[in-house]
């Protein structure tokens, strides 16, 4: 080894030269293969982190305006969406289609339910009354008339009138004003002669706070249905008179409860009242309608999925997990009977691990949950009850029945700002809701439909793959005739901009990868011309002085090698030493840049997932020392074998 190393310091300047260049090239290999590591890290996180989702929203093709006239409301009317026909979900799934996440045109179930140990705190009624009343006056049913209760059927008031002693709980003998303002075709009323009907007590814009500041009696909804078949048609015939969320007009379909609305519907023929006799028995379909407004009022909206990532409220993170944790993907494929629910109930006993009984009673195909109450134009700021869009009984004035009876455990809850679901109707999540897995649901509620929309961008979505949203945008428009009237919007979280900078570096990161090992072996081949090959008559002269070949070995390559090991440790110590810094710096910036932002914890933890491992740095030199040293063997291993007087009797290296 000593002779070796004095050979190689008869060269100094030509040693030096080599060293150094093998030395940079291993810090721009060593450079190129830590970009490159790192970047292929992190588009596999990406890849695995990234979701792309798209939501589906039927065109409407155009509005109408359904507009009337009286007394207390003036001008008014609703705006409503008019579309060509109804276009179901079964278009979504066309051949080659590729999704990931099957398309979900989703329904949300109507129910109630028994948690452990817990009280909702539900108010009992929504300041609506059934009752018998009489007249005091004849009024053609356009201005409001005096009338005495004269039997109370059902009287319930929301706590928050009762405090501020607005409205009190109606009995008979109370004299109060009835106006039919909210019916199209008001009934003429005749002194002395008994009437039944629904009321709500409001306060009218126009007869108010003169004629009458304690508010009117307004002749509200009696029993109706909304119940619908599997296929959309409303289901009519029976005894009560039927409210279809969808109207088929000359070859149009209009829904007719939309956000935009701001009256009850003018065609509602529920809205009216009824002559009777003083004393004739309360009809089945009014007896059950306390109960239904009962039920009503403590209903909770359950909402299926098979993915979190397909309800744009998670996706977007406009509600987040607070307690307990998301349902698991293996939670969805089996159909769990597990839950999440709004974060609200736990202030009423129910929390992660409780066990609720869930009733499902009715069906919503599409519901956009919209703004869940509705302030009524010159109502505001006070706010009729929630204006149903859907009816709790049956063709026959029935309460529909529960279809299915599941008892699910609650896994986590959900926080959202109560703005977004209460006033905004931003979310597709209900108000008081919960989310379950799509395939627990395991009974069909086709006798239970009670509302139909068409496909939204809130109750509409699927998954594909990352990137591919081109491909499948050309695709489903060349499979789909009714592609033209349906709105697709695509949300990959900025995946194609990123996957873009990473591919771009990658390609840099490759660039700099070959380059660095081109030129490292170029230099290690010329080393070992200089230092091996052209030493054939050094190696001819050990030889015949009577050292083996072993020896001849370690006394051409021992020297060699311990530069070539200098220079390569110089080198990845100090492309290594460059990535560190890098990396120090972006996680520094990163830090910076995300200190107020719910995505701190996330980039700090790439940062971390995306270190090069440390065994790399370990294994660029000995690979580069072994290269070099097989190589050398090699040469020098053609040289050992020709016989040294050869060797002697070529010319002079």
């Amino acid at each position: 080894m000593k002779n070796s190393l004095k050979q190689l310091l008869r060269t100094p300047m030509k040693a030096l030269l080599f060293f150094l260049l093998l030395t940079a090239g291993t810090a721009l290999f060593t450079v190129g293969v830590c970009l490159f590591v790192q970047t292929s890290e992190r588009i596999a996180n990406v890849e695995s982190e990234f979701v792309t989702i798209a939501t589906v929203e039927q065109k409407p093709v155009s509005t109408y305006v359904e507009e009337g006239y009286n007394d207390c409301l003036r001008a008014h009317g609703n705006e409503l969406t008019v579309f060509s026909s109804y276009i179901s979900a079964d278009v979504l799934n066309f051949p080659d289609a590729n999704y990931i996440g099957e398309p979900e045109s989703r329904t949300s179930y109507l129910a109630n339910w028994d948690a452990e140990n817990m009280d909702f705190g539900y108010p009992s009624g929504r300041n609506e009354f059934i009752v018998y009343f009489s007249p005091l006056q004849d009024g053609d049913g356009t201005e409001p008339v005096l009338a005495e209760i004269t039997k109370v059927w059902h009287s319930q008031v929301l706590p928050q009138y009762l405090r501020n002693g607005s409205m009190r709980n109606l009995s008979p003998g109370d004299i109060v004003p009835i106006c039919q303002h909210f019916s199209e075709t008001p009934t003429s009323l005749k002194a002395g002669k008994t009437y039944l009907s629904s009321l709500l007590w409001k306060q009218c814009p126009n007869h108010g706070y003169t004629d009458f500041p304690n508010g009117e009696m307004v002749v509200w909804q009696s029993p109706y249905t909304t119940k619908m078949t599997f296929d959309a048609q409303p289901v009519s015939g029976g005894s009560v008179p039927h409210l279809s969320s969808l109207i088929t007009e000359e070859g149009s379909t209009i829904l007719r409860f939309t956000q935009k609305q701001q009256f009850p519907s003018l065609q509602d023929p529920s809205i009216t009242v009824f002559e009777v006799n003083s004393d004739d028995p309360l009809d089945s379909s009014w007896s059950t309608l306390p109960a239904m407004m009962r039920r009503d009022s403590e209903m909770v909206t359950v909402y299926p999925t098979n993915d979190l990532k397909l309800l744009p409220s998670f996706y977007h993170n406009t509600v987040k997990i607070a307690q307990g944790r998301e349902i698991s993907p293996e939670e969805f494929e089996t159909g769990s009977d597990v839950c999440l629910i709004e974060d609200w109930y736990t202030h009423f006993g129910c929390s992660v691990g409780s066990q609720i009984t869930v009733y499902f009673l009715a069906g919503m195909r599409n519901s956009a949950m919209e703004k869940q109450f509705f302030p009524y134009g010159t109502y505001a700021p006070d706010m009729l009850p929630v204006l149903r869009q859907y009816s709790l009984l049956d063709e026959n004035g029935e309460m529909l029945s529960p279809f299915l009876k599941k008892v699910y455990a609650v896994v986590g809850t959900y926080d959202a700002d109560d703005r977004v679901i209460f006033e905004n109707g931003t979310t597709e999540l209900p108000f008081r809701g919960m989310v379950v897995p799509k395939k627990s649901i395991t009974v069909s509620d086709e006798d239970s439909i009670v509302y139909y929309a068409p496909m939204n961008a809130k109750s509409t979505s699927f998954r594909i793959p990352n990137g591919t949203i081109e491909e499948f945008d050309r695709k489903f428009h060349e499979a789909v005739p009714e592609a033209a009237e349906l709105d697709i919007t695509y949300y990959d979280n900025g995946y194609t901009k990123i996957m873009g900078d990473l591919n771009r570096a990658r390609s840099t990161a490759a660039l700099l990868l070959f380059a660095g090992a081109g030129a490292t072996v170029s230099m290690v081949v010329l080393l070992l011309y200089f230092f091996v090959v052209k030493q054939k008559k050094r190696t001819a002269v050990e030889r015949s002085l009577g050292m083996s070949k072993h020896q001849c070995r370690v006394s051409l390559l021992s020297g060699l090698m311990i530069l070539v090991l200098l220079a390569v440790c110089v080198g990845t110590a100090l492309g290594a030493t460059s990535i560190v810094e890098r990396d120090s710096g972006e996680v520094e910036a990163s830090t910076y840049l995300t200190t107020f932002s719910d995505w701190k914890n996330v980039s700090i933890q790439t940062e971390e997932e995306t270190a090069v491992p440390p065994v790399l740095f370990l294994a660029i030199p000995i690979m580069m020392w072994l290269l070099t040293l097989c190589l050398g063997l090699l040469l020098l291993g053609r040289s050992l074998r020709i016989d040294p007087i050869y060797l002697l009797s070529g010319k002079m290296e």
